[in-house]
């Protein structure tokens, strides 16, 4: 994956996901404990790897591992005030698993679509009744796939525009405690033709993974992202072997070296499935 596209810091030039000297692995479909008939789409992972969420039909599913490398136990349905109303989209795990953004039409809903927020004690527990992000965050326009920093006082989101396309936004705030100021649309190497959208943050949260769209053609693109100036250092395409068939979400542990992601690309089980694949060095 050539990086000619912009310059790596310093500090993340020994990222395994930023170096040339890495490639990623074959794709592999995750199995039947996990992909069924049904399409499973929008993974996102806790920080350690452990931890999958996941939708089925519109509803969120949970599987853990012991370790990685090994394959995630049955997936099962979150029980609880999450799932209950309207469909859950775009889900995105805190790095310790425990908070939840996402998006949904469920009741209070101020537009199209709202993101809303939700918590819980352990990963055994449920989470608790989503709350709303508030109208500096909501709005008439339809909001979607969020993405929290691993301090949560940072949020990405995508707002449409008014033209059928997405943009990807940035609001934060001082303190847990506090709404999120309104936010802030990126600059620097995304948000131009077409759509961008699945924002999703790793390597000490500078690091930008997102979906872009354009005539026809939907792939993962990387960005590294200055949380200061609220802008992105140019952009470059994930490989091809990843980039094949429609692909939707990306889901990375905190290092960025696991990637899980949704995609129709052949040899899954139903018309969506969830893929894995890893950062290992170059022979």
């Amino acid at each position: 994956m050539p990086q000619e596209d912009f310059i790596v810091p310093d500090d993340l030039q020994s990222l395994p996901l930023l170096s040339s000297n890495y490639e990623w692995s074959g794709p592999q479909e995750l199995g039947e404990t996990i992909n069924t008939p049904e399409d499973e789409m929008h993974p996102t992972l806790s920080g350690d790897g452990l931890t999958l969420i996941f939708l089925r039909s519109g509803k969120a599913c949970q599987a853990s591992r012991e370790m990685i490398g090994t394959q995630f136990r049955t997936a099962k349905l979150l029980i609880g005030l999450l799932n209950d109303g309207s469909d859950v989209d775009s889900p995105s795990l805190s790095q310790d698993g425990l908070t939840m953004c996402f998006s949904s039409r469920r009741t209070g809903t101020l537009g199209e679509n709202d993101l809303w927020i939700s918590h819980r004690n352990s990963l055994e527990e449920p989470f608790s009744d989503p709350e709303s992000l508030g109208s500096e965050i909501n709005t008439a326009l339809e909001q979607s796939t969020p993405s929290l920093s691993s301090d949560l006082l940072t949020l990405f989101n995508c707002t449409d525009n008014g033209d059928g396309n997405v943009d990807i936004y940035c609001a934060t705030r001082n303190s847990m405690g506090e709404r999120f100021q309104a936010p802030v649309r990126l600059d620097g190497g995304i948000n131009r033709e077409g759509s961008d959208f699945f924002p999703r943050l790793t390597a000490s949260d500078r690091v930008l993974i997102y979906t872009t769209s354009s005539v026809g053609i939907q792939q993962f693109r990387i960005s590294i992202h200055d949380a200061g100036a609220m802008q992105n250092q140019g952009s470059i395409a994930m490989p091809d072997k990843i980039n094949t068939g429609t692909v939707g979400s990306a889901a990375f542990s905190t290092n960025g070296e696991i990637l899980i992601y949704d995609s129709n690309r052949t040899g899954g089980v139903g018309g969506f499935d969830l893929w894995l694949t890893t950062r290992i060095p170059k022979r």
